[in-house]
């Protein structure tokens, strides 16, 4: 999917202290204060770090720990427990690693764009257990808008592979710090389709699903 799109800047973020290996949900007997992955995933190794380097060779990339933000994860589930989603199963903890990991990705990007001073033609924006069965072809895209990969139906916005303009991308990078405005709009969700309808609506970012985009999840 990169070079047939003549890809050249990537921007990563990566939990370097554990693999994160997918849990079913109903398995976490405290979803609550669960982290949202198998808590028995094997740490990151070098290799696998290297590897990943070689291969992608990132313009930027920032490595964190996720135990460095449990503790603030697990404070902000307490302090918005009417946000809670109502899926009893719902790991919460998990959805906040998620979206302050993408806002990290998406802000280096930004970072880089305006110490160019030039825009990118577009970005997409993915995730590390993301499969593909067939070659994407940004071209074949609305550039005007964020396209998202539609899976859970023709209304459900979704965060698996998106691509848009930078603009909409950046506001979307926004996410993680709007919390306190939803907050007080009474929209905030901790369920990852609610708070990302809601963080869109709130920056009206335009989008739209493309489900023959043949993306498919890892687990």
């Amino acid at each position: 999917m990169i070079s047939p799109n003549n890809i050249t800047e990537i921007f990563a973020m990566s939990w370097a202290d554990s693999m994160g290996n997918f849990q079913h949900p109903d398995l976490a007997s405290s979803p609550r204060t669960h982290p949202g992955y198998d808590p028995q995933s094997s740490e990151v190794s070098l290799t696998w770090l290297q590897l990943m380097l070689d291969r992608l060779r990132p313009t930027r990339i920032h490595l964190d720990n996720y135990y460095i933000h449990d503790l603030k994860f697990t404070q902000m589930v307490e302090n918005l427990q009417q946000f809670n989603h109502p899926n009893s199963s719902h790991r919460p903890k998990g959805t906040l690693g998620q979206v302050w990991g993408r806002c990290a990705s998406l802000a280096m990007a930004a970072d880089y764009e305006q110490r160019c001073g030039q825009k990118f033609d577009r970005i997409v924006c993915t995730r590390w257990d993301i499969g593909y069965s067939e070659i994407i072809d940004l071209s074949q895209l609305d550039p005007q808008v964020v396209s998202m990969d539609g899976m859970y139906g023709p209304q459900v916005i979704s965060d698996a592979w998106a691509c848009g303009p930078s603009a909409a991308m950046f506001a979307w990078g926004q996410q993680f710090n709007s919390v306190p405005l939803l907050v007080a709009n009474q929209t905030m969700s901790f369920g990852p389709h609610e708070w990302l309808q809601a963080h869109f609506d709130l920056k009206s970012i335009p989008w739209s699903n493309r489900p023959d985009l043949g993306i498919w999840i890892r687990r």
